[in-house]
């Protein structure tokens, strides 16, 4: 794609070199449009595009040319949220419109600035640009172009609580376009207007404005409008106490949500279910819900996160591909300041011959020079790739970190608040029993809240190379009880069994922390993969140079390719247990990394459907 847009930005100036004015003039208009086009698919190429041909423009004294592009560069940019960019476009451009005295360009550079202030909150000065875009448009009696800003006006009214004069702008709206009859701007003016009425409470009015726009959206086929208005209409249902009209219009917004894939509408459906389910005491029902509200909100997360980083990489090659074009400007001055001293050195050299040994042995000390200088440019080089891949290794340790918090620290605390929610709700109606339970849930999600915290501490310590290590001789069968104490839940909660198939004379060399948070975390995978009423066993003994603990399991085992990639040094993502337990993510990798500290190995073995063991090593001498 770079290379093909290189292509077509060389090819319209090559046009534009061997045009007259008025021709070159069509071009950059084509251009123009061209711009406004990529603008949703790729702003980046629109603003390089925008920007070379903005060049051209000057070069020519086409001013309401450059001012075209100027505005559509600054829209380009707030696509990409560098809104500070999208500002300093749309006041060139207005600078220029002003000049030339055009009014309806002003009116559009105003009304495109009150768009960036609009996005950035800034709401008294996003008004400000609106209002004089607004007389702008109405002076040139352009009655589509004044409900348009009247429509933004409105929004921004109704955002800041104004609802008397939103609801007059939005009535505004309305007329102008069933006199224009503009369909689709009388649909988005019933819209706000009953989304206004729902904010302050008049739900008749709301449910009115709401109906109508919903008849207007299914004319015009508009399946995202009738997600977005079903959602209101049952968000209205739910605040009138008409539980049962509202989930059945929440259900049919989320099935026309899932047909878009828009996940924001199934945002705030999945929410009003789970608020209406709770209302109805229907705790399963809202369980259900809330967690598919936490299942996609870490789904938007990760999008939203992916999308900033793309953006922030499409700003930094917009950047460099400027820098590559000035650098590009002066290296052809320097080529041609090269050829005018190559004319007049050859003037000289015919007038003066005897200065030949001279210019020689300048050239020779030239020559030393640059090949040292380049000897120091080329160690600079490998300096700054070794800071590179440090900083590569940095940035991808902490990607790992970010990666973890951001998804498995949500499970627990979405159980914990989950449980808590029903306990507080309900805790008069609920048996002994269920309340016995929903505190062991929230007992045991805290657990594996603390379990997990404990791990990102351990794991992000040694990722730094913080941590000591203090090896002393252990007993391993108190060990492994200690650690059995502290996840006792565990075992109990799936009713298994606990083996151990070792001496109690038994020792080894280790860091009792770190042999402790090994065998914690290898036995917490064993229970989470293990059927109910299992049992794992635990065997160790000593040969002559090390001691071995094999920790198996009867679970459901694993394939000989996702064993081989448990200890292969990637964060992977964690896998559903046989109870649908959600995992911690790295207690394997902190494992290995503890396992490796002591110069021991870790290893599995699997087989699916009989079960998986984990054979531990560590050396029997202190190293």
């Amino acid at each position: 794609m770079k290379s093909f847009s290189k292509i077509v930005i060389f090819g319209l100036l090559f046009s534009i070199a061997m045009l007259g004015q008025e021709e070159s003039i069509k071009t950059i208009r084509f251009v123009i449009d061209s711009v406004k086009t990529l603008r949703n698919n790729d702003p980046a190429y629109a603003i390089l595009l925008g920007k070379k041909m903005m060049e051209e423009a000057d070069a020519i004294g086409y001013k309401k040319g450059k001012a075209d592009l100027l505005d559509e560069i600054g829209v380009n940019y707030k696509k990409l949220a560098d809104y500070d960019q999208a500002l300093f476009h749309h006041k060139e451009a207005l600078a220029i419109y002003e000049e030339l005295n055009d009014s309806l360009g002003i009116a559009f550079a105003l009304s495109n600035i009150g768009n960036v202030y609009r996005q950035l909150k800034e709401f008294e000065s996003a008004l400000l640009f609106y209002n004089n875009s607004l007389e702008m448009k109405k002076a040139l009696k352009d009655e589509f172009q004044v409900s348009y800003t009247l429509n933004k006006i409105g929004m921004v009214q109704s955002e800041i609580g104004e609802y008397a004069t939103a609801v007059i702008n939005f009535e505004e709206v309305i007329r102008i376009n069933e006199k224009l009859k503009n369909i689709n701007l009388i649909g988005s003016g019933y819209n706000n207007l009953g989304t206004l009425e729902l904010q302050r409470g008049g739900y008749k009015k709301a449910r009115n404005y709401l109906t109508k726009a919903y008849r207007i959206y299914n004319e015009l086929d508009n399946t995202f409008g009738n997600a977005e208005i079903l959602y209101k209409l049952a968000e209205l249902s739910y605040k009138t106490k008409n539980y049962s009209k509202a989930v059945s219009q929440s259900k049919k917004s989320i099935k026309l949500a899932e047909t878009i894939s828009s996940k924001l509408i199934l945002v705030d459906n999945y929410k009003l279910l789970s608020e209406i389910y709770a209302k109805l005491i229907n705790h399963k029902e809202a369980f259900i819900y809330q967690q598919k509200l936490s299942d996609i909100k870490d789904s938007i997360f990760n999008e939203e996160k992916t999308t900033r980083l793309n953006q922030y990489k499409t700003l930094y090659q917009i950047k460099q591909t400027e820098n590559e074009n000035t650098l590009l400007k002066v290296e052809n001055q320097s080529q041609k300041k090269d050829l005018d001293l190559e004319k007049s050195f050859r003037n000289w050299l015919i007038l003066f011959l005897t200065l030949i040994a001279i210019v020689l042995s300048l050239v020779v000390i030239q020559f030393r020079l640059n090949k040292k200088k380049n000897v120091e440019i080329s160690l600079q080089n490998k300096k700054l790739e070794k800071l590179n891949d440090e900083m590569r290794e940095v940035n991808e340790t902490k990607d790992k970190l970010i990666s973890i918090i951001g998804h498995d620290i949500r499970n627990p605390f979405s159980s914990v608040l989950g449980f808590s929610d029903l306990l507080y709700q309900d805790y008069e109606n609920l048996t002994e029993e269920d309340k016995k339970r929903y505190i062991f849930k929230i007992y045991s999600s805290s657990q594996n809240l603390y379990n997990l915290l404990e791990n990102i501490l351990a794991w992000s310590r040694a990722q730094k190379d913080r941590i000591s290590v203090t090896k002393k001789e252990l007993a391993l069968y108190i060990i492994v009880d200690e650690v059995y104490c502290h996840i006792e839940h565990m075992f109990q909660e799936k009713e298994i069994e606990l083996e151990k198939k070792f001496t109690r004379e038994l020792t080894l060399q280790a860091d009792i922390f770190m042999l402790s948070a090994v065998i914690t975390n290898v036995l917490s995978n064993a229970i989470k993969f293990s059927k109910r009423q299992s049992k794992i066993t635990i065997e160790a003994y000593s040969e002559k140079d090390f001691t071995k603990i094999i920790i198996s399991d009867e679970g459901i085992g694993m394939s000989d390719e996702k064993a081989a990639q448990l200890f292969s040094g990637a964060v992977n993502k964690s896998e559903m247990g046989t109870d649908l337990e959600k995992g911690i993510g790295i207690g394997l990798m902190i494992c290995k990394d503890f396992v490796q500290v002591h110069n021991g190995t870790i290893e599995v073995k699997s087989k699916i459907n009989e079960g998986t063991s984990i054979i531990i090593s560590f050396p029997n001498k202190i190293q």
